[in-house]
């Protein structure tokens, strides 16, 4: 699986909703991780959850036309 690197729109977006957890750095720390329930739960829900809150964030670029 190839590394995810945000683009300055997604950056825009996410500084644009103003997330206190979901930072651009927390995002960038959080996305591209492989943990796996078994051998570390709570990191893998951590990650799950920045993959949600990454594909809202994909679809407001598209949305936007960025």
């Amino acid at each position: 699986m190839s590394n995810i690197i945000l683009t300055e729109q997604e950056k825009n977006i996410i500084n644009k909703l103003g997330d206190k957890t979901y930072t651009v750095d927390y995002v960038e720390a959080w996305i591209n991780r492989e943990d796996n329930v078994f051998s570390n739960a709570p990191a893998a829900l951590q990650a799950m959850g920045v993959t949600g809150y990454y594909r809202a964030v994909q679809r407001m670029a598209a949305l936007r036309g960025e």
